[in-house]
């Protein structure tokens, strides 16, 4: 049967047309790749429902509707937690699954339990929001817009000039702002007229709410035709609800109330670069192109800002551009590839130190990169920050097989065969070596790709790992098929050329090399004592270097959240915000500050700092936390914390979690941990995540006295909760939209408590004050409630900087092991450090089952059960110089790093397998053991220092670069890989060959006692036959 590399030789047209093929449709498939920031096909594991509920309190929220809610949810299956936060707007809740949870299963469930539990709600809630997340479902543009002063209806301006210019670009599915003033049909009831004519305003709610309609009223069978019969009664105009009877004598709701169409009374603040603004966000199709659809929006966004009249003296500022952190990240990718392969080729030059063969080994990265895209683009993949930065990875790795065939060729050359022998049988020789050494690598990433228990990082693993899978077995292809044919046809022989290779293992570095291996061969236990030396040295860096469980990318953001007393105006709250974004701007260098948005409601603040992107950056995120936590005014009553988007290795955000049943025993516990926590080295900062209690009043209805008079205790919440907040009524339906109309109180008639007391309603015919049905009382309450997993709970929020996670992990467990909880009471870290555990467990997992597959395979290639043993001691060896050089550069070991143990798993086994092989070649063909591992060792002492070198050289583009994963580095992963391929490269020239003589050895002992049981038993069968 003829091999690959005969093939290639003897039909070199055939290989030529291959090779052109190649090219054309790999250009044509990298052109017409999709770009993207992320592949599709995952949802994260989290799902988040928010049932808004305003002008309510966090009890009546938690009792009404979180309750509720949390027992009918509690049935869906694989939940892992459920959280609950109820404020004075709303409940949100928060839902994590089980890792591997079908996610539109998930999603199935939960909207069945929402709509089984929304009978038992409040019939004021409108909507209910359920979100999954997904990345290709969030906004890919954010724009701060701001109008002029004095604009007089930005909300048209956006949503009916802006918005469908810019719907009408290709790929954009929404638009949403936040911080318009949407107008309103407005009725603002009168309390003294509804008094003075002593209307039941109760019966008119009701009455309200069940008018305005469109109701089928069944069918009408005539002349042998059915007809659907519908009953209208919508209102046409303002003046149909004025003109509305109210069922008191001839009054209508023009006696009682104003009815006028207007933007409600304002209670937030939305401000963009300290000036009153608007926030676009611009969502794009499923598989669309982000980066051109971006793009389109950008320039859309340009022409359409200076030429459309009514968007005159708008102004507009981009804050978020996913197109373009996917187009410099893949532009940074694509140079440190490129760098990283000029680096490679100039290793390989070295080398060799031949023009012609270096640029036929190069030519193994452009051909394999062009085939690994072809097979991207017919498996229906993108381009995305995932695949390229396997593309990336693998650009070292390309040119290994290729030079281990190369070098083999060229060996065989020099001992004088022909160009086309020496071709067929230099790549035969090395073919099953360099298959199952790229097959080593492959299958690392299986466990993880098929085994883990992170979804996340299963999803990284999957897509990095194809893009190397299909990178490698791009340049096995290569190697066996054009290295051979350029052998044969472009390469003249040896001793043509003048260089020197009759003496080929026989140069100064690989002489030097043969005699240190045979003193090592004689000295076994020196070498042995080394070994520990080493490896017990690696226990230092291990401890000391800087752990990290998450990485987290995105925008670099600080968010800070304000609380300031609750009888602030909202005047008051505006000008305090003024106050914190000019603090910003004054130090906008200083902070590498890009924009300031702000905004505020009666409940909330919150001033989010937009710094410049990552690349551009020169100080880490802690550093400019503190900064910023220096900066802060401190006034009384006001409450500043820290959120956002700024966990690192050097510092961040993490919690601490009490549980029980009673809330004021929980605030006591967790005020003792705060002041404790707050002493831990590097703890910036260590607050109790609730606001401060706030004053409420309780209504008791006197229930003896409401049944006597005839009043139900709803009739009573009704008529209070009517007059205090915003009633929504059934939509009125305008010609070109529907509009919303809300029946309100005016805002005379809720200034005190005086006037709710007052408040009349209908008993039998008479009006009676509420007062004389209920009592009030003012007390304390809480402004948020939080609850996890059906119990109470509440946080400690830890800021911190200049410490990693596991030395903040030890002073939490220090500070709280001296607090003693009562009875029933519990505390757990948050969710950071469980993701760090959970890290670490993945990684071991997956480092024991990569490390098994190898070792299968590599007993395949040499059909044996000890001798693999020989090769998988340089993984621990590799992992050496990982830990010293992430400690000694002071980088990170978090999942990206993580990835890089992986990898190494599979490269430096490579070496070994290479060397083991040939040693085995020698040692079939008549040479001495001991011999045959020094000559062995000397002939590929070239081909390894040469694959080890162009992988390392790839990787220091991205290891000293500013590449990034939308804002999580590459350089982890790198400096991890050079560090483990470095001190296993040297390691491995030595410590492989003792093993191998060492495990050869006991092999041969094995097999004669083994032979020798077996001997005597067939001897004793044999005598007692």
């Amino acid at each position: 049967m003829t091999s690959i590399p005969e093939f290639s030789v003897k039909r070199p047209i055939t290989v030529l047309m291959m090779f052109a093929v190649i090219v054309i449709f790999g250009l044509i498939a990298y052109f017409r790749l999709p770009l993207k920031m992320l592949p599709g096909g995952f949802t994260a594991p989290f799902m988040h429902v928010y049932i808004p509920y305003p002008s309510s309190t966090p009890v009546e929220v938690m009792n009404q509707i979180a309750v509720p809610v949390e027992d009918e949810l509690s049935t869906v299956s694989n939940i892992k937690t459920l959280n609950s936060r109820s404020t004075s707007t709303g409940a949100a809740v928060w839902i994590e699954f089980n890792q591997g949870t079908d996610m539109a299963t998930a999603y199935q469930e939960v909207s069945d339990r929402i709509e089984r539990v929304r009978p038992q709600l409040p019939d004021e809630i409108d909507h209910i929001y359920t979100r999954k997340w997904d990345p290709n479902s969030e906004a890919v543009i954010n724009f701060a817009i701001n109008p002029p002063a004095g604009a007089k209806d930005p909300n048209h301006v956006m949503i009916d000039i802006l918005e469908p210019r810019l719907q009408r670009i290709d790929g954009v599915a929404k638009i949403e702002f936040n911080g318009l003033e949407e107008k309103s049909i407005l009725i603002e009831a009168d309390i003294d007229k509804i008094q003075q004519h002593k209307v039941n305003f109760y019966g008119l709610l009701q009455a309200l709410r069940k008018d305005n309609f469109v109701l089928s009223s069944g069918y009408l069978i005539e002349g042998g035709r059915k007809s659907l019969v519908v009953t209208s009664a919508r209102f046409r105009s303002l003046d149909d609800i004025r003109n509305l009877p109210i069922g008191v004598k001839d009054l209508r709701i023009r006696d009682i109330a104003t009815v006028k169409y207007a933007a409600p009374e304002k209670t937030w603040i939305f401000r963009v670069a300290r000036k009153p603004g608007i926030f676009m966000s611009v969502y794009k199709e499923s598989g669309g192109n982000t980066v051109d659809m971006c793009k389109d929006v950008r320039t859309r966004m340009k022409e359409l800002f200076a030429t459309q009249p009514e968007l005159k003296g708008y102004g507009y500022f981009n804050i978020w551009d996913q197109g373009a952190v996917i187009h410099n990240s893949l532009t940074d990718l694509q140079i440190s590839g490129a760098i990283g392969g000029l680096f490679a080729l100039l290793v390989v030059f070295v080398f060799l130190r031949r023009f012609r063969l270096t640029l036929i080994v190069s030519l193994s990265i452009p051909f394999s990169m062009l085939m690994a895209v072809l097979w991207l683009y017919f498996m229906g993949y993108s381009l995305n920050l995932l695949t390229l930065m396997g593309l990336m990875l693998a650009v070292g790795m390309l040119v290994d097989n290729a030079i281990v065939v190369s070098e083999n060729i060229e060996r065989l050359k020099a001992l004088g065969l022909d160009n086309r022998t020496a071709a067929v049988q230099g790549a035969r020789e090395v073919g099953l070596a360099i298959t199952l050494a790229t097959l080593t690598t492959i299958v690392v990433f299986l466990p993880m790709m098929l085994m883990g228990n992170d979804e996340m990082m299963k999803l990284f693993m999957r897509f990095v790992g194809i893009s190397i899978i299909l990178a490698l077995l791009s340049s096995l292809f290569v190697a066996l098929v054009l290295i051979p044919f350029s052998s044969a046809y472009l390469m003249r022989r040896n001793g043509h050329t003048g260089t020197p290779t009759a003496a080929y293992s026989e140069t100064r570095m690989a002489s030097a090399y043969g005699k240190a291996l045979n003193w090592t061969l004689s000295h076994k236990r020196s070498l042995f004592l080394i070994i520990l030396i080493v490896v017990v040295s690696t226990i230092y860096p291990v401890k000391n270097m800087r752990k990290v469980g998450d990485m987290r990318g995105g925008p670099r953001r600080i968010g800070v959240r304000i609380r300031v007393p609750g009888y602030w105006p909202l005047k008051q709250r505006k000008a305090y915000l003024a106050k914190l974004e000019d603090i910003f701007y004054n130090h906008q260098k200083e902070l590498e500050l890009k924009t300031v948005t702000s905004n505020a409601n009666m409940h909330n603040m919150w001033v989010n700092a937009w710094l410049i992107d990552e690349r551009d950056a020169k100080e880490d995120m802690a550093e400019i936390m503190k900064k910023v936590k220096k900066l802060m005014p401190k006034e009384p009553g006001v409450r500043i914390r820290f959120r956002g988007d700024h966990n690192s290795a050097e510092g961040g955000t993490v919690n601490v979690y009490f549980y029980g049943k009673n809330l004021e025993i929980l605030k006591t516990s967790a005020d003792e941990a705060m002041r404790r926590l707050r002493n831990i080295k590097g703890v910036i900062s260590a607050e109790i995540d609730m606001d401060d209690q706030s004053d409420e009043i309780v209504v008791s209805v006197k229930r003896e006295a409401s049944i006597q008079r005839g009043v139900r205790p709803i009739e009573i919440e009704s008529t209070i909760s009517s007059v205090l907040r915003e009633t929504p009524l059934p939509k009125f339906l305008a010609p070109d939209r529907e509009i919303n109309v809300q029946l309100l109180f005016k805002k005379k008639n809720r200034n005190s408590l005086e006037q709710i007391r007052s408040l009349q309603i209908a008993s039998g015919g008479k009006m009676l004050p509420i007062e004389s049905l209920a009592t009030f009382k003012v007390q304390q309450g809480f402004q948020e409630l939080s609850r996890r997993n059906k119990n109470t709970m509440l946080g400690v929020k830890i800021t911190y900087a200049d410490v990693d996670m596991g030395e903040m992990s030890k002073g939490i467990s220090r500070v709280m092991g001296g607090i003693k909880l009562p009875p029933g009471y519990s505390w757990s870290k948050g969710r950071r450090f469980r993701d760090l555990a959970e890290s670490d467990n993945s990684t071991i997992f997956a480092l024991i089952l990569a490390a098994t597959f190898v070792l299968l395979l590599m007993g395949v290639l040499f059909e044996s059960f000890i001798l693999p043993f020989s090769i998988i001691i340089s993984v621990p060896l590799a992992f050496v110089g990982s830990f010293w050089l992430l400690f000694l550069t002071k980088t990170v070991f978090n999942p990206m790093a993580s990835t890089g143990t992986l990898i190494l798993i599979g490269i430096v086994v490579n070496n070994g397998i290479v060397l083991i092989d040939h040693v085995n070649q020698l040692r079939r063909e008549g040479v001495p053991k001991r011999e045959a591992i020094i000559q062995g060792s000397k002939n590929r002492l070239r081909p390894i220092l040469m694959t080890a070198l162009t992988t390392i050289m790839g990787l220091i583009p991205l290891a000293v670069g500013k590449s990034n994963l939308v804002g999580i580095p590459y350089s982890p992963l790198a400096v991890t890989v050079i560090g483990g391929l470095t001190t296993s490269t040297f390691l491995t020239l030595f410590v492989v060959p003792v093993f191998y003589s060492l495990l050869d050895s006991l092999r041969d002992y094995m097999g004669k006692v083994t032979w020798s049981v077996v001997g005597k038993s067939a001897g004793g069968a044999v005598e007692s036959g």
